[in-house]
C-alpha cells in the first residue's frame, strides 16, 4: 500500500509545489482535509450562509493572512483537486464538516480558553509575515511539543480540532489505501505528526510543510493557476480551517 501525507499551510502559495507531488505520485486517490460543504466553497469562491460568526472571523483571519503571501485561503486544495482531476484519481474529501466541529470546540471550551484564545487571536491579527514566520519556525523546530504547548492552553481545542480530526481522517485514509493502490492525502500540517503515528503499520511517505515551502522559495505573487488553464497564537491561522 503506497501512501504519501502531504502537510500544507492554508494561507501560503504552495499549490504548484503540492500539484508536482500528485503528478509524480500518481495516485489512485487524492484526500483533502475538507468535507464537502467546504470544497463546493472553494470551488466556487462562495463562502457559507450558515457558518457561525467565530467560524467567520476565522476564515476572513486566514484571508488577510493569506494576502500577505500574495494567495488565497485553500489554492493548495484547488491544486490537489485539479491535479487528481487530470490524473483521472478519485478525490475524496476525509474532514468532518467544519462548521460541526468548529462550534462544537467553541462551545467546551471553558472560559479561561476563551479569553487565552480571545487575546491571541486579538495579537495574531497585527501578525506581520516576520511574526507569522518566527511562529512557524517554532513549530517546525518541534511540532509535538508545540501541539503539546497548544494543547496545555486550549484542551478543547485540541481534542476536537487535532485529535478527533487526525483519528476520522486516519480512518478514511486507511480504509481507501486497503484497496491496495495509491492514496494521496493533502492535510494541514499540524496533522502530520498524529495521522502518520496511527498509520505507522502503512509506513506513509511524509512531505511537511516546509519541504513544499522550499519547493517554492520566492512564496509570493499570484494564486497558483489552476492546471487546466495552463498554531498556539499564530498557529490557528495556517494549521486549521
Amino acid at each position: 500500500m503506497n501512501v504519501t501525507l502531504i502537510g500544507v499551510g492554508h494561507v501560503f502559495k504552495i499549490g504548484d509545489a503540492v500539484r508536482k507531488i500528485i503528478f509524480d505520485e500518481r495516485p489512485a486517490a487524492v484526500c483533502l482535509e475538507l468535507d464537502d460543504e467546504r470544497l463546493t466553497a472553494l470551488l466556487t469562491r462562495q463562502k457559507s450562509q450558515d457558518a457561525s460568526a467565530a467560524y467567520k472571523t476565522l476564515g476572513d483571519f486566514q484571508s488577510k493572512i493569506a494576502d500577505k503571501y500574495g494567495t488565497t485561503v485553500g489554492s493548495e486544495m484547488l491544486a490537489a483537486f485539479d491535479a487528481a482531476k487530470l490524473l483521472g484519481a478519485e478525490t475524496y474529501c476525509i474532514d468532518l464538516k467544519a462548521s460541526e466541529f468548529f462550534n462544537r470546540a467553541f462551545r467546551n471550551m471553558t472560559f479561561r480558553e476563551k479569553i487565552y484564545l480571545f487575546f491571541s487571536s486579538f495579537a495574531a491579527r497585527f501578525a506581520g509575515r516576520k511574526k507569522i514566520e518566527e511562529e512557524l519556525e517554532m513549530f517546525q523546530e518541534n511540532d509535538e511539543r508545540y501541539l503539546e504547548e497548544f494543547g496545555r492552553r486550549f484542551p478543547s481545542l485540541k481534542r476536537v480540532l487535532i485529535d478527533e480530526r487526525n483519528q476520522h481522517m486516519s480512518q478514511a485514509i486507511r480504509q481507501l489505501a486497503s484497496g491496495g493502490e495509491g492514496v494521496v492525502a493533502v492535510v494541514g500540517d499540524g496533522h502530520i505528526s498524529g495521522i502518520s503515528s496511527m498509520l505507522t503499520d502503512l509506513s506513509p511517505k511524509v512531505i511537511r510543510l516546509k519541504d513544499l515551502r522550499e519547493m517554492n522559495p520566492a512564496d509570493t505573487g499570484d494564486a497558483p493557476t489552476r492546471p487546466n488553464q495552463g498554531n498556539s497564537q499564530v498557529s490557528i491561522s495556517y494549521t486549521y480551517r
